[in-house]
């Protein structure tokens, strides 16, 4: 067994409606057994009701039932106007309860009626604010939970670009050394081709001194060639003038002899 404390109002309230709710099964024993007991042959429609003596006052009523009243019902300054109001929409069945001058009271059954629409609305109420405040804290929760999230991505992010700022670095210096690379190759390249063209140009200007050689050569040479045939005209003429003299002096040597 399990006591708890409870606050005075509250426990004069649970006292009171466990009384008429003990009334009201009391009251329903009662008409039960009355009922069955004047059910006679020929009387088929006999039967009585009994009436809540207890009653509820309207202050009771209204302040234990308010909750089960509409906003244009609990604006009315008419308490007892209001409690009449109230029952005439919950209850259709007028015969179920009677006003007096300061109690109204209820047949059997109805009290209990009328605690069961009032623990549906205080259910409906829990479950309404339940369902808000655990939307409040899911929400917060999730606020808190997108938070750290946003932080880890922003931490992740800046990681990432410094990460990719570093590799673009590298990626830089690596391209500014192939750039150098291939500079220092053109340069060579070029070195190379002047050297090349110099080389040439001494090769065209020795080819031009040979051809210059050449072209004194073969001058000379027509030169040459246009003195053979006075050369060959001076042999033959010499040659000429020696058989001449060889004939001649083979005359003499015969007129010698002779």
């Amino acid at each position: 067994m399990v006591v708890k404390p409870v606050a005075k109002e509250r426990a004069v309230a649970g006292r009171d409606a466990l009384a008429k709710q003990i009334y009201a099964h009391l009251f329903d024993c009662i008409i039960t057994k009355i009922n069955k007991a004047l059910q006679i042959p020929g009387k088929p429609h006999a039967f009585i009701g009994v009436l809540d003596i207890y009653g509820w006052t309207y202050i009771e009523f209204y302040s234990r039932y308010s909750i089960l009243m509409s906003h244009v019902e609990a604006d009315l300054s008419d308490k007892k106007q209001t409690c009449q109001n109230v029952l005439q929409r919950l209850i259709q069945d007028s015969n179920q309860y009677k006003f007096g001058h300061t109690k109204i009271f209820f047949r059997a059954g109805q009290v209990a009626y009328l605690e069961k629409l009032r623990l549906d609305r205080l259910r409906g109420a829990c479950v309404t604010i339940q369902k808000h405040v655990r939307g409040w804290s899911h929400r917060r929760k999730y606020l808190r939970i997108r938070e750290a999230a946003i932080i880890l991505q922003q931490y992740i992010r800046g990681k990432r670009t410094i990460r990719l700022g570093l590799i673009a670095e590298n990626n830089t210096e690596i391209q500014r050394h192939d750039h150098e690379k291939e500079l220092e190759t053109l340069k060579e390249e070029i070195k190379r081709s002047k050297e090349d063209r110099v080389s040439l140009q001494r090769k065209i200007e020795d080819g031009v001194q040979v051809n210059s050689d050449l072209q004194q050569q073969v001058i000379q040479l027509t030169k040459h060639v246009k003195v053979i045939p006075e050369l060959r005209r001076d042999l033959n003429n010499l040659q000429n003038q020696r058989d001449n003299l060889d004939r001649k002096m083979k005359e003499q040597s015969e007129q010698t002899r002779g």
